[in-house]
């Protein structure tokens, strides 16, 4: 029982040294109401961190913003003002190389037999796809996806297919950016906060209890 009672404790604290450092920036809240119609946005986390929020093509775009999506993308060659599609992207850059945790996209659906699907590139790398939730269907849900992205970032963009024919269906894709979830310097299991310590000190209480339990066996 003792063991058991250990295990749960350690595991619960783990998830807590993990999980301390880590903040949400969510894009829905006030904080963000005056990007609307931007070409560019900055605003500075409760870490100190500072994020330039900027639309693309650079020049031939302006930000969308609204309080249950967050950011999309408005431009001329877009057809969807309140989300990224087509040619546009959305590009966040910090202030300090930050580890990104996930992100949350909206207006992500299940649409007619298709999944819509969106990428990001961490630094301005290699494109990484995602795919909307098979139960996030239009008009009964908000086509929330959270994507793991776990990796140090300068900076992280955003962008989506647009228009795509399949055969003899045409298929639009396309998401707006709610939040980020990142951690400001070290990844977060390895953030000297009072969860790691608390763990320090349970793990030398185990080794004192194994210690006596031994002892009694014997």
């Amino acid at each position: 029982m003792l063991r058991i009672r250990f295990a749960s404790a350690l595991a619960f604290l783990l998830l807590a040294a993990s999980s301390a450092s880590a903040n949400f920036i969510d894009f829905r809240t006030n904080a963000f109401n005056t990007a609307d119609n931007k070409t560019s946005f900055g605003y500075t986390s409760s870490d100190g961190t500072h994020l330039n929020i900027v639309p693309g093509p650079v020049g031939a775009s302006t930000l969308y913003w609204d309080s249950t999506d967050g950011f999309g993308v408005r431009s001329s060659a877009g057809y969807e003002t309140d989300e990224i599609d087509g040619s546009e992207s959305l590009t966040v850059n910090f202030s300090k190389n930050v580890f990104v945790n996930s992100f949350m996209a909206t207006d992500l659906f299940n649409e007619s037999g298709y999944l819509e699907i969106g990428y990001y590139s961490v630094n301005g790398g290699t494109a990484t796809k995602f795919l909307a939730d098979a139960s996030q269907v239009p008009n009964t849900t908000n086509g929330v996806k959270t994507v793991a992205v776990n990796g140090y970032a300068n900076s992280i963009t955003f962008s989506a297919p647009g228009k795509l024919w399949n055969g003899f269906q045409l298929q639009n894709h396309e998401f707006s950016v709610a939040g980020i979830t990142a951690s400001a310097g070290q990844v977060p299991e390895l953030d000297p906060t009072p969860a790691s310590s608390a763990i320090a000190l349970l793990i030398s209480a185990g080794f004192a209890l194994h210690g006596r339990r031994r002892r009694t066996v014997g």
